[in-house]
């Protein structure tokens, strides 16, 4: 009986606890994507050849342009929600960057901003970006457990 506060808990409630409520980030990432874009467009106007945070890189009169919220998030914006970047003429990058900024406050890209890199892609970001397939990442535990295993046997004395 000591123990009846236990039956008050419910561990199905932690998705509801874990939920992120748009109301809450959306305007924050609106405001990140829109400061970046003003950036990259005067950056442009200035014709620089790299936008900052890698928004842009310019090369032959031709543009890869992506739309960024820090570093390192791209959103998707192409279609198949996993292109994040695009090539566009290297003297339209202001316009298009003007654009992204204009939108963003607006929240016509909400729908994109809702996109969270942790549901794409797994976590070994060390891995320069890369993903560990699960045999990959069962042989590196075998090697360790062996590297550990003959380190311990070192220490004993015989």
């Amino acid at each position: 009986m000591a123990l009846e506060f236990l039956k008050l808990t419910d561990s199905k409630l932690a998705e509801d606890f874990n939920k992120a409520d748009p109301e809450t980030y959306m305007p924050k990432r609106r405001e990140k994507v829109a400061r970046l874009a003003d950036r990259a467009a005067k950056a442009a106007k200035e014709k620089k050849a790299r936008g900052p945070l890698g928004t842009y890189t310019i090369k032959n009169n031709a543009a890869r342009v992506s739309v960024k919220m820090d570093k390192d998030t791209a959103f998707p914006l192409w279609g198949n929600g996993k292109v994040d970047h695009d090539f566009m003429p290297a003297e339209r990058v202001s316009d298009f960057y003007e654009g992204v900024a204009k939108s963003a406050r607006a929240g016509e890209l909400d729908s994109h901003f809702d996109w969270e890199p942790e549901k794409e892609q797994n976590q070994d970001a060390g891995a320069g970006g890369r993903t560990m397939s699960e045999e990959h990442r069962k042989a590196i535990s075998e090697a360790a457990k062996k590297r550990w295993a003959e380190k311990k046997a070192k220490k004993q004395p015989a």
